[in-house]
């Protein structure tokens, strides 16, 4: 999918998985519509904990609130705890982009730093 920019160059528009908590969602909202977001090709998660399915060819971007639940939420999108499971793992996204709706303490951004080791 490509759009025009400003510029006349024209721009690749890459799908985008969005997970929105209820605070995500209220800041969301304050722009755009739902609607208008899945009118683009993207996919929209409003609450964080519902299953997923695997969507490689997306860039997953996260609006939540930076809580040690909602941290560990992103890191199984993208890693694999579960050593038992035969089958390979596969990260749920192409890329993260984690934005948050208040400022993220440090030991939550260490434990989102663990993932790109």
């Amino acid at each position: 999918d490509t759009k025009r920019a400003s510029d006349d160059s024209l721009v690749v528009a890459r799908p985008l998985a969005l997970i929105l908590d209820y605070h995500g969602l209220k800041v969301l909202s304050s722009c755009c519509t739902t609607t208008d977001l899945l009118e683009e090709g993207n996919r929209v998660y409003i609450n964080k904990n519902e299953e997923r399915e695997l969507a490689v060819d997306y860039d997953a971007v996260y609006l939540v609130q930076p809580t040690p639940d909602s941290i560990d939420r992103i890191i199984r999108d993208f890693k694999d705890y579960d050593t038992k499971k035969k089958k390979k793992f596969r990260p749920k996204y192409r890329s993260a982009f984690v934005y948050c709706t208040s400022p993220m303490p440090k030991r939550v951004m260490d434990q989102l730093a663990s993932v790109s080791e």
